[in-house]
């Protein structure tokens, strides 16, 4: 007997744009360091000619979240959980002061 899944009982997927040059510094000082909940794997994201990387997160309440789509852009092909696509706010970690997010 299989289970329908309703929206509060599927587990979402984040995929933070580690290409994105504009995002490494974020990552690397909140997602890495004060928050350290990212997801250590890719996630690939296959455009016209080339291939975005991204890194898992399943946080849902990230202090450091700019914005995120509202629909996803597929799924995993392990587990079938939903994948978004989120940009984290830059204005505070960029330079190199070692700033964190609250």
């Amino acid at each position: 007997m299989s289970t329908l899944h309703t929206p509060e009982s599927v587990r979402k997927v984040f995929a933070i744009l580690y290409d994105m040059p504009s995002q490494k510094p974020t990552i690397e000082r909140y997602c890495f360091g004060s928050c350290g909940k990212i997801i250590v794997g890719v996630i690939e994201i296959p455009m016209n000619d080339w291939t975005l990387m991204a890194l898992a997160c399943r946080e849902i309440q990230c202090p450091a979240l700019d914005r995120q789509m509202e629909e996803p852009i597929g799924e995993l092909p392990e587990t079938g959980e939903p994948v978004y696509v989120r940009k984290l706010r830059e204005d505070k970690c960029s330079g190199t002061s070692g700033a964190r997010l609250p």
